[in-house]
C-alpha cells in the first residue's frame, strides 16, 4: 500500500535523469528562473514571465515566451533542479528540494494498518 503511494509521488520525476555535474552550468536566464521559482512556488511559466517583468499582453507573446520558459524548465527538471507537473495546459513547477522534503515527510508518517482504528 505504502509503495503504491510512493510510486504516485514519484510520477512527477523525470524519466531520464542527468547527472548535474555532467550538465553545463546554467545560463543567466536559468539562474533568474530558478530564483523566481524558489521565491514564488508553485508557479507556472506565465507567472514566471510576469515576475521577470516580461510583456505578456497578446496571445502570440504568451505563446512565444511560454515556450521559451518551458524549454528552460524542462532542462532544469532533467538536471533535478526543479520538479514539474502538468495540470491541463499549465506546467506547474516547484523547487526540487521541496519535493525531497515532502517525500521524506510522507515516509515518516505512521502507516495505518487496515482493520485497526
Amino acid at each position: 500500500m505504502a509503495s503504491a503511494r510512493l510510486i504516485d509521488y514519484y510520477s512527477g520525476m523525470p524519466k531520464e535523469t542527468v547527472s548535474v555535474a555532467v550538465e553545463s552550468p546554467h545560463t543567466e536566464w536559468e539562474s533568474k528562473l530558478l530564483h523566481v521559482v524558489h521565491s514564488h512556488w508553485p508557479t507556472s511559466s506565465l507567472e514566471i514571465a510576469e515576475f521577470l517583468g516580461h510583456s505578456v499582453h497578446t496571445r502570440e507573446e504568451k505563446r512565444l515566451l511560454s515556450s521559451r520558459i518551458v524549454y528552460h524548465i524542462k532542462k532544469l527538471v532533467r538536471q533535478q533542479r526543479l520538479m514539474s507537473k502538468r495540470f491541463g495546459n499549465a506546467l506547474v513547477v516547484w523547487p526540487y528540494e521541496v519535493e525531497t522534503l515532502r517525500v521524506m515527510h510522507e515516509m515518516m508518517k505512521p502507516v495505518k494498518k487496515e482493520g485497526m482504528e
